[in-house]
């Protein structure tokens, strides 16, 4: 009898431990886990390359149960979302972020076009470590911050 509960005791935390890794969007295209950090390498929009320079910290988003929220390298933003292991649609309408000034503007650029474009369904493509979230106004380039 004492072998059978010990065998359940040790089948039931094995099955916790591997339960409480799982991710909390089972997308294979984004490999989000709760509280992942994304860096934000650079943008394309509409041809443009704008990449995020002399910021004090680097632009970054996280994606957590259909919330995200990041840092432009001025401003702090946030808003919902909807996934699926191939795409993940930006509600426009909830976009919002602090209003600082941004020096210099370079950097107010960069955040402008990201915030002004960051809404709408996004392709999700991996490349070479890169998350690339694509629609067709933009492409956004995200690196695993870990």
């Amino acid at each position: 009898m004492k072998k059978t509960i010990r065998a359940i005791f040790i089948a039931t935390f094995f099955t916790a431990c591997f339960v409480g890794n799982e991710n909390i969007n089972s997308n294979a295209g984004l490999n989000m886990t709760q509280n992942q950090i994304f860096n934000i390498e650079k943008i394309e929009l509409k041809g443009e390359v704008l990449i995020p320079t002399s910021s004090e910290e680097e632009p970054n988003i996280n994606f957590e149960k259909n919330r995200f929220y990041g840092y432009t390298g001025c401003n702090r933003f946030f808003g919902n979302y909807q996934s699926n292991d191939k795409s993940i649609n930006i509600d426009g309408s909830s976009v919002a972020s602090t209003k600082m000034l941004c020096y210099p503007e370079e950097l107010m650029n960069f955040e402008t076009s990201l915030l002004s474009n960051l809404k709408g369904n996004f392709k999700i493509q991996e490349s070479k470590g890169i998350t690339i979230l694509e629609n067709d106004e933009m492409k956004i380039y995200l690196k695993n911050k870990n």
